[in-house]
């Protein structure tokens, strides 16, 4: 970080990570099969100071185990999927020299029943019942706290000479209290190597455990989201011997009442409701596919420019009316250019983001950066198991950024990884 054209080196910044994922399946027959699926991991990472805050050495450690069991019968014209998953994470932030020492461990189980059916080919329909259960008595909430939300969701979709139709509706209990019912519907119409698409629908977003409870900065008194959604697109496919080039121009609106968003609050941040928001923006996909001496190349360019502004006076305060939200860039720029010869892979990435108000009036912004990732890696085998070997250099051209206010992020750095994957 520079500061005062003086630059520092950035402190008490380390990330230790490990993490395991394990898969077994069990073909009972040709229609039905079962798997098994284990997550865990553990991650130390240190916290680095503000630019104007003292010495610490505050960090958070992580230890995550997630397990996710699955069920599949396959019929003629149906599929039937029982899922269930159960979450023990526990967070702890250590700060020994503030006496912090906050732990948060939660537990979370997910039972999902889903079945898909076929009538005539044309039309398809899905039924999904999904409950969740969190609940935690972390030293960061002032007692134990649960969330119990049951969601069933019905999708239905048409297909008939190039048109498409999705329509999706959804009711959710949450603990004891019917929310409103929520949809989308979606179009599309293909002609020969060109498509139109077309989605809206109604918006409904609870708060989340910690956007009620976190203490400091949880906000019982909170909304839940609602609004609407719609966006308008275009399709183009060109493809030859040699190339193949995708390009798919969309615009799209949402209003949305009550929006949450976590705000500087003094030495904190807390949740609250912004009265009306308008997001609006257009977004661009680029992609070209193409083959040379016996290299794959892909070139991939996302543009998007965004306007999310208060529609509606938030807090009472006109100066605030029209404004872009705090963070939300205006403009945002990805391009990735990717290179494969035999195992062999490397990709280059470059990420553009444009100036981020810092102030609800919009006073004061964070300036725009450009971020450059190498990525190298190579497949090999040793015996019957795939390894991956990798090296990234990230922020390639050294920039000084940040993403909050007074967080430097760090400089040119480097990773290299070692990925094996064990079958039996």
């Amino acid at each position: 970080n520079s500061t005062n054209n003086e630059t520092t080196e950035q402190k008490n910044a380390q990330i230790k990570n490990l993490s395991y994922i394990g898969e077994t399946k069990l073909l009972i027959n040709s229609n039905n099969n079962l798997s098994l699926i284990y997550f865990g991991q553990n991650l130390d990472r240190e916290i680095p100071p503000s630019i104007f805050e003292g010495y610490t050495n505050a960090k958070q450690i992580d230890n995550n185990h997630r397990v996710f069991l699955n069920y599949t019968h396959l019929g003629n014209k149906n599929k039937l999927n029982l899922k269930s998953a159960y979450y023990n994470e526990k967070n702890n932030y250590l700060d020994s020299a503030r006496s912090i020492n906050s732990q948060n461990p939660c537990e979370s189980y997910i039972n999902q029943v889903e079945f898909k059916t076929m009538y005539e080919q044309n039309h398809n329909f899905t039924f999904n019942l999904t409950n969740s259960y969190s609940t935690s008595n972390g030293l960061n909430y002032e007692e134990k706290v649960k969330i119990n939300r049951t969601a069933l969701t019905g999708c239905y979709i048409f297909q008939n000479k190039g048109w498409n139709q999705l329509l999706n509706v959804r009711f959710l209990l949450n603990d004891q209290n019917i929310t409103p019912l929520t949809f989308s519907y979606a179009l599309s119409k293909t002609v020969n190597d060109k498509s139109i698409f077309l989605n809206f629908g109604k918006v409904f977003r609870l708060p989340s455990i910690n956007d009620l409870y976190w203490n400091p900065g949880g906000n019982v008194e909170l909304l839940p989201e609602q609004g609407y959604s719609s966006d308008l697109g275009l399709k183009w496919n060109i493809k030859t011997n040699n190339y193949q080039i995708n390009f798919s121009p969309s615009i799209y609106s949402r209003w949305i009442d009550n929006w949450i968003q976590w705000q500087p609050n003094g030495n904190y941040w807390s949740a609250l409701n912004i009265k009306e928001v308008w997001s609006r923006g257009i977004e661009t996909n680029t992609n070209l596919i193409t083959e040379f001496k016996h290299v794959e190349a892909l070139f991939n360019l996302k543009t998007a420019y965004n306007m999310s502004t208060n529609s509606e006076l938030f807090n009472e305060n006109p100066s605030l009316l029209g404004k872009q939200l705090t963070y939300c860039p205006h403009y945002k720029a990805v391009f990735k250019a990717s290179f494969t010869y035999k195992k062999f892979h490397i990709t280059y990435l470059h990420n553009y983001t444009g100036y981020r108000f810092t102030s609800s009036d919009n006073s004061y912004f964070l300036p725009a950066f450009h971020l450059g990732r190498l990525f190298l890696s190579s497949d090999f085998k040793v015996k019957k198991q795939s390894i991956k070997i990798f090296y990234k250099l990230n922020n390639l051209y050294n920039v000084d950024y940040q993403l909050i206010i007074n967080r430097p992020m760090p400089l040119i750095n480097q990773e290299i990884g070692l990925n094996i994957y064990i079958k039996k």
